[in-house]
């Protein structure tokens, strides 16, 4: 018996635990992103990560977030303005929050998400045996399976980076149908969802 179908308000507990994993881990990576980025001007680096921690601070993600981690984003907001800001002191007051905030997305992922994780993990793996099926087959039916198995794997967004990754850039390859480069997905897709279940 699931948590959900007992327990009144945790269906939408879940969704909204979904929705902060999926968009604090968007947030994190675009930002880690642009931290990287040495060689653009200090000024449009500031004005970029503003911009995207107010949106993030906008969305409805932001009512999953503890008040700590707000009053540090409000505080990094706050330090944006500063006079003689070197990109180093940038990274070293950013990274702190982008730390705390995929320690929430972990805590979220074990308190609430772990029996949907295991779930979608299953339904997925499911999907990813009948792709490699049609692969051996030769049916040319992998396509859809693998589409399946991807759109279930977005149910997991935010859980595992190299999961994350590896589902980003099969989404283009499905657009070429080309028959060994699906095949090759495939494994690959299991072969994450293998890692993220250890």
């Amino acid at each position: 018996m699931r948590r959900e179908d007992v327990v009144p308000g945790a269906s939408q507990e879940v969704q909204r635990a979904l929705l902060y994993r999926s968009t604090s881990a968007d947030l994190v990576k675009q930002v880690r992103a642009r931290l990287e980025k040495e060689n653009e001007p200090l000024p449009r680096q500031v004005a970029a990560l503003k911009g995207d921690l107010e949106l993030f601070a906008s969305m409805p993600a932001w009512r999953h977030v503890h008040a700590g981690p707000k009053r540090h984003l409000l505080m990094v907001k706050d330090f944006f303005s500063r006079e003689g800001l070197d990109r180093q002191t940038l990274v070293d007051a950013v990274s702190p929050l982008l730390d705390t905030l995929e320690d929430l997305a972990a805590e979220l992922t074990r308190e609430v998400l772990a029996s949907h994780d295991l779930q979608v993990f299953s339904e997925a793996s499911f999907r990813l045996e009948q792709a490699q099926l049609h692969v051996r087959l030769g049916t040319g039916a992998e396509g859809w399976a693998l589409q399946t198995a991807l759109s279930l794997v977005d149910k997991l967004r935010g859980h595992d980076e190299t999961l994350d990754a590896v589902s980003r850039r099969l989404k283009k390859d499905l657009e070429r149908d080309d028959a060994a480069v699906l095949a090759a997905g495939v494994d690959e897709l299991r072969a994450a969802l293998r890692r993220m279940a250890l």
